[in-house]
């Protein structure tokens, strides 16, 4: 799997791929079955309802991409017979990890020319779980990378207040904040209107695109 991460790496693919064919191998494992023999029934069995339309889109990608890797035609692919769902146009007024990881796949694949930047305005915005205005004047100097916690001045309420983040997160902003300096007073540099064009590419719905369903403004 690894060596597949760096063929993701090397066409500036998203490694949400990796996991997802992670599922699917450990799937064919049980099954005692190799990638090249996959049906259209084994597909099935594994998508069983499990998965809502984006997330089976993902797998699909992810494993036409596997296929490249391993170098098969892509008419002997299975999943390049394996139609892409339409997805639902409706937005729905809360994101989910999911999403997320929909979103920032479909934007490194369309080449968004900055995907370290992205993971880390799409990822931030998800677990802060902030208003607009609060993300928007977080500073690096209220985040706390040691403890996982962030001081939010700009709240509705007048009030700061104190949150926290997991440390995958804290990973991320670290090796982020070593690649580009703070200017101005948004921790990603980042301004409303780039916000507003960056979350609004994210969430085009158009049928073949598994992000359809991406982040609203609270």
């Amino acid at each position: 799997m690894n060596n597949y991460k760096e063929y993701l790496k090397s066409r500036g693919k998203s490694l949400v791929y990796s996991n997802y064919v992670k599922y699917f191998l450990e799937f064919l494992e049980k099954k005692g079955i190799g990638f090249p023999a996959v049906t259209k029934d084994h597909i099935t069995e594994f998508f069983n309802g499990k998965y809502s339309s984006a997330s089976k889109n993902l797998f699909i990608n992810a494993l036409r991409n596997y296929g490249d890797y391993l170098e098969i035609p892509k008419d002997q692919n299975i999943f390049y017979q394996t139609k892409l769902l339409k997805i639902e146009t409706h937005l729905p007024s809360y994101v989910t990890f999911e999403d997320v990881g929909a979103g920032i796949s479909y934007m490194i694949t369309n080449r968004y020319p900055c995907p370290d930047k992205l993971r880390t305005i799409l990822w931030s915005f998800f677990w802060f779980a902030l208003r607009k205005n609060e993300w928007l004047h977080l500073s690096r100097e209220d985040i706390d990378l040691k403890k996982c916690t962030a001081i939010i001045r700009n709240t509705k309420t007048k009030h700061d207040r104190v949150i926290t983040f997991p440390k995958d997160l804290a990973k991320m902003l670290h090796d982020y904040f070593q690649t580009e300096e703070q200017v101005g007073k948004n921790f990603c540099n980042i301004t409303e209107a780039q916000l507003r064009t960056l979350l609004k590419n994210t969430g085009q719905t158009k049928k073949q695109r598994a992000s359809s369903r991406v982040l609203k403004w609270r």
